[in-house]
């Protein structure tokens, strides 16, 4: 094998030697003349000596410069020819995982020690020469070169903790691969030090292995790999698994509530563990949980900070033992004024709860309603459709459509760009509605405002509601209830036919739906197939009014804002109005660097968007707007899916092991030494070459000048 093959057609150099001697003999001729008969036979001896010591000159030549070209292209041996040369010079990638799953402690110590401790092995059994590259799985620490400076990594390593992130081995080892491949081919290792985790090799599947074996089978020597695992073989853990704002967004001065689900992984029950929240690092509530085996608990919290508008940062944590970075969960709450809610009004009749808007007025500002100024989720604005022109939508958040029959054609186009722009849209048909102008005006095949075609109204003979979405905000109220159907009844309905990205959030029990969702731009848009008087049903008189309607137009507003609160690579994107200084734009990683975002300016408005967020934590995205500085604040949580410990099995470990042509290190079991202790198999043979070049080089100068001197 040689490091520069290419080289090697130097030895097609060797001929220069023997077409310089056939050139010269070319430039003489031989004459004969009548004395030389007495000398023929002295003649002939001679020069037969004189052309052999010529062929003997020739050829140390020819042998000169083949080798000289081999030494070029650096050979190397290995295995019993490898005692021949010196030993070679070892390049090494080191795999370390930085997963969350390492922080996990056992007998006194975590993981992620014992994995710090063996690279230091690897490390310390390298020599001067030798270069390694270490590379963090889960860690999101960009990948660097091999580099002899042995004692920056020895340095690096003892500074380093476990992440929250999650591990890709399989990734890891193809990078590590990607730097090997770069290096000499000889003496090339790759490590992998982790625990016996099952997600972190999620990605070395049957198509990653054979890609492996492809690449190792590519002509070149593969690397020598070693897989080592470290720690037990513990799977227990109790973590926080979720953690989400009921209804949000959070209204000033309202009161909202945090529910938080508590995990036992594990196969033994847990008793008193403490979850306490925190405001500013200040606990305002303690509780304490019992979780049987393989079990959950589900419970809410109050929200503390929402006074005033922001965004505080509420602190879950969770007192366990064992793997305890995901004990802790931080959330971001939005906090934002009562919700501006303009009713657009198909029948403002006078008397006491005649209007179309009448209950919904009551159920979105009942403190107003009975001459309170305060205390209400929205603010609250009624018009008749004839008298819309009077108000500006830029003014609202949310436009409810209540029992409109139509719309004409400058109201549906500031209506589209009312909800294109990011406004809330709810739209509740009543008897007063015509479903051929709805689909013509706000479906239009789809491609309207509408998330549904509707069809004319129809009896429902008393439908009830069926078939609710727990999991989308409008009705998160239901969650955690014994009965969470409320007891409601339909008498009348416009059947619907979603669009195909729309979302059905609650149907009627005879199977049509009784809300749709769906987008439009940056909006919002919900309709519900009843009107939201008590024309049709008795949806008003039911306690499930108030907190369905409240729920609604909270959802709908909230979908202009930011989301928050991310999952790893979830990329933060906002939304500003207007033009900003965009020398000013950075975001602050976990890490305190500065990055910059990607940024999109349309129509007066600035849109941002940053997509490095593999690392979990807390990102500032700053700014600066109309003269002063603006900072905005998300949070990536850590992936729940290392907090689930199961691994792999002994027999899954062979098997991953041998399909990746690695050995596999069981500290418990044996020592890393011995896994190192194989010799340097590979041998550069070039020095012994190049020595050979100048002892032919030497011989050669002396022959010619002993030769020489006796022909003289």
């Amino acid at each position: 094998m040689f490091i520069n093959p290419l080289l090697l057609a130097g030895i097609g150099g060797a001929v220069v030697p023997l077409v310089l001697h056939l050139l010269a003999k070319a430039r003489y001729r031989s004459v004969d003349w009548g004395a030389m008969m007495f000398l023929s036979g002295a003649d002939a001896r001679q020069h037969q000596s004189t052309r052999l010591k010529q062929w003997i000159l020739l050829l140390l030549r020819m042998a000169l410069v083949a080798l000289l070209a081999m030494a070029l292209a650096r050979p190397v041996v290995k295995s019993s020819w490898a005692g021949l040369a010196g030993e070679g010079r070892v390049t090494a990638v080191i795999v370390l995982d930085c997963s969350m799953s390492m922080a996990t402690e056992e007998a006194g110590r975590s993981r992620f020690d014992l994995a710090r401790d063996a690279v230091m092995q690897i490390l310390s059994g390298l020599k001067r020469g030798d270069r390694a590259a270490l590379l963090l799985a889960g860690d999101g620490e960009p990948t660097s070169d091999p580099t002899a400076d042995l004692q920056s990594l020895v340095t690096k390593v003892a500074g380093l903790k476990p992440g929250r992130g999650l591990a890709d081995l399989a990734q890891a080892m193809q990078s590590g691969l990607d730097l090997l491949e770069k290096s000499e081919p000889q003496n090339r290792r790759l490590y992998v030090i982790t625990d016996r985790q099952a997600v972190s090799w999620r990605h070395a599947d049957a198509v990653f292995r054979s890609t492996w074996a492809g690449r190792l089978s590519n002509g070149r020597a593969g690397p020598r790999g070693v897989i080592c695992t470290v720690g037990g073989q513990s799977a227990d853990n109790v973590f926080i698994e979720r953690a989400h704002l009921v209804s949000p967004p959070a209204v000033r001065g309202q009161t909202a509530e945090i529910e938080v689900t508590v995990r036992n992984s594990g196969s033994a029950p847990r008793t008193q563990l403490p979850l306490t929240a925190s405001l500013g690092g200040n606990e305002y509530f303690t509780t304490l949980l019992n979780l049987g085996a393989d079990a959950r608990s589900t419970l809410r919290l109050p929200v503390r900070g929402t006074n005033e508008t922001g965004v505080p940062v509420i602190s879950l944590v969770l007192r366990s033992t064992g793997q305890t970075l995901d004990d802790l969960m931080e959330l971001a709450v939005e906090v934002v004024p009562p919700t501006k809610v303009l009713i657009v009004s198909g029948d403002e009749r006078s008397g006491a709860l005649r209007g179309k808007s009448a209950f919904l007025r009551l159920a979105l500002a009942p403190h107003s309603a009975l001459g309170k100024p305060t205390g209400d989720s929205a603010e609250v604005t009624i018009e008749p459709i004839e008298d819309w022109a009077k108000r500006a939508l830029k003014e609202f958040q949310v436009v409810v459509l209540a029992d409109v029959d139509s719309l004409g054609a400058a109201q549906l186009r500031e209506l589209e760009q009312f909800v294109y722009a990011g406004g809330g849209l709810l739209v509740a048909p009543g008897k007063l509605a015509r479903a051929d102008a709805y689909n013509a005006q706000l479906y239009r095949d789809g491609a309207g405002l509408l998330p549904a075609a509707v069809a004319p109204a129809i009896e429902a003979k008393g439908a009830s509601l069926l078939g609710i979405d727990l999991n989308s905000p409008m009705f998160s109220f239901l969650r955690n209830q014994a009965s969470p159907l409320p007891n409601v009844t339909i008498d009348r309905f416009f059947p619907a036919t979603p669009a195909s990205n729309a979302r059905v959030v609650a149907s009627l029990s005879n199977g049509q739906p009784f809300c749709v969702t769906g987008s439009a731009g940056r909006g919002q848009v919900m309709l519900v197939t009843t009107s939201l008087d008590a024309d049709w049903s008795n949806l008003p008189l039911t306690s499930f009014f108030l907190p369905f309607v409240q729920g609604s137009v909270r959802s709908l507003a909230g979908g202009s804002l930011p989301n928050r609160n991310l999952e790893s690579g979830q990329p933060i994107e906002l939304g500003i109005d207007g033009l900003i200084d965009q020398a000013s734009l950075s975001v602050i990683t976990p890490s305190g660097l500065a990055a910059l975002p990607d940024v999109t300016r349309i129509e007066g408005r600035t849109d941002v968007r940053f997509a490095d967020t593999q690392t979990p934590g807390r990102y500032q995205l700053r700014y600066r707007s109309r003269g002063r500085e603006v900072s905005q604040l998300f949070i990536v949580q850590a992936p729940r899916a290392e907090s689930d410990l199961t691994n792999l099995s002994e027999d899954e470990l062979k098997s991953l092991s041998s399909d990746l042509h690695c050995a596999w290190v069981d500290p418990a079991r044996s020592t890393l030494a011995e896994a190192l202790s194989g010799d340097r198999s590979f041998r550069e043979l070039w020095a012994m070459l190049l020595s050979g070049v100048f002892l032919l080089a030497i011989v050669e100068m002396s022959l010619a000048r002993r030769w020489s001197k006796e022909a003289a």
